[in-house]
């Protein structure tokens, strides 16, 4: 089994307001599948929250529970299985609490691994990043998408936003170590791109972020 990290921190501009931290993580397993997911909400109420760990639960549970599922069938289904899930999900939250879905969107990412079959499986939409360790250096396997400009991105209430979910999939082979990482980190990480997360905890607990910052790694053992 591989060992968890996870830190989350939040932003400036919402303690100001008054809110939480709208970005969550989250961790799930099942018999040999570890996954960790990350959303982050977007809203200007607490409602972001509720929706942003909502949002982790249904996919960290999604994907080891359903793995090989998963892995095994094509790119679109992975992509439509996703957000339909999600969106379900969504909309059962708005009906209790009354609200919009636009109240409850996020970005998304997760990542999930077979220690028994030595497979990943990683999903991503919106402007987080997913990097990679191997072979003693970093690399970025998903890359932040975003739309007409950097404040736009691709979030989970979104019409026909499935085309828009990257999936990865793969054998594990000589990777040590997967992290998601919100987008808030691209505040204060030019030219850190080389730190892996001990360097970027580290810093983040000596520097106050404008937007909220979060990740979660999975670390082989």
């Amino acid at each position: 089994m591989w060992d968890v990290v996870k830190y989350s921190k939040e932003g400036v501009r919402n303690q100001e307001q008054g809110l939480l931290c709208q970005d969550y993580v989250y961790y799930h397993e099942k018999d040999s599948v570890q996954s960790i997911t990350l959303a982050d909400g977007s809203g200007e109420t607490d409602y972001a929250r509720i929706g942003a760990e909502h949002t982790c639960k249904v996919l960290g549970m999604l994907l080891t529970k359903h793995f090989n599922e998963l892995c095994d069938i094509d790119k679109g289904l992975v992509q439509f299985n996703v957000i339909t899930n999600i969106q379900t999900e969504l909309y059962n939250l708005c009906e209790k609490y009354r609200v919009k879905i636009s109240d409850l969107h996020s970005t998304l990412l997760g990542l999930a691994i077979d220690n028994d079959t030595d497979r990943f499986l990683a999903i991503h939409l919106g402007d987080g990043k997913i990097d990679v360790k191997s072979e003693g250096k970093i690399r970025t396997m998903s890359y932040p998408e975003n739309g007409v400009n950097k404040s736009y991105t691709f979030l989970t209430s979104a019409h026909k936003v499935g085309s828009h979910i990257r999936v990865f999939r793969g054998k594990l082979k000589d990777i040590t170590e997967f992290i998601l990482m919100s987008d808030g980190w691209n505040e204060k990480m030019k030219g850190e791109n080389q730190f892996f997360f001990k360097d970027i905890i580290s810093l983040a607990e000596e520097r106050r972020y404008i937007d909220d910052v979060s990740l979660i790694a999975l670390i082989r053992q």
